[in-house]
This record gives C-alpha cells, structure tokens and sequence, in this order.
C-alpha cells in the first residue's frame, strides 16, 4: 500500500500534474490505501483524462521513487462542491490521516476505499 516514500511521490506527482494541467489543487490527503483531492478542474479539460493523468504519473512516480510496483485501483469517486462547501471540504481532505485514525470519516467521501463500495 502507500507508506511514507510512496505518500511523498505520490503527492509531489500529484502537484506537479495538476500544475502542467492547470488544476488548482486545493488540498490533498494520502492515507494508506486511497487519497483524497480537492481540485478546481479548469472547464477545458474531462475529469476522466484528468484522473487518468493523475493515476498513471503518480503510480509511475511511487514506482520509481520505491522499485515497487505500484497501481491504482481503476475505480475513482468524484463529487461536486460550490464555493461555499469549499472550505469544509479542503479541510476534511487535509486531515485525512487524523479521520481516520479517529474513525469519524464522513461515508459520502469514503464509500469506496478498502475496496468496499458503497
């Protein structure tokens, strides 16, 4: 799964994506077997390609950073926030590791990882 070289790469990839993309990243939470983004996806782009970029670059980057294979799942969630929902949801995504430590995710954002879809 993602330990702490993997979290690295992942995330630097991640950021360098989303910036040759022109995504803004809002925020980004890398837990052990899924992460969380929160992204401005600029009109001119499909969330499929930009999802596909993102997995393939950043499986590749935690690959080479590690000598490990890694891949991601082929599922993905994607949900819709307006600006005022904004906040709460990039601070959800930045304390990913403490929700889950603590147990208290929110279902409609976790439905999907450890391979149980909701």
């Amino acid at each position: 799964l993602i330990d702490e070289a993997k979290e690295v790469a992942i995330a630097e990839s991640l950021q360098a994506t989303c910036s040759r993309l022109g995504v803004k990243v809002h925020a980004v939470g890398i837990v052990p077997d899924h992460c969380h983004l929160a992204v401005s996806v600029p009109p001119t782009l499909t969330l499929v390609d930009v999802v596909r970029q993102l997995k393939g670059a950043s499986s590749r980057a935690a690959t080479v950073a590690t000598g490990e294979t890694f891949s991601w799942q082929s599922e993905y969630g994607a949900l819709t926030f307006s600006d005022h929902g904004l906040n709460d949801l990039i601070t959800y995504v930045q304390n990913q590791k403490q929700h889950h430590s603590d147990g208290n995710t929110f279902p409609g954002l976790e439905r999907y990882s450890s391979g149980n879809p909701g």
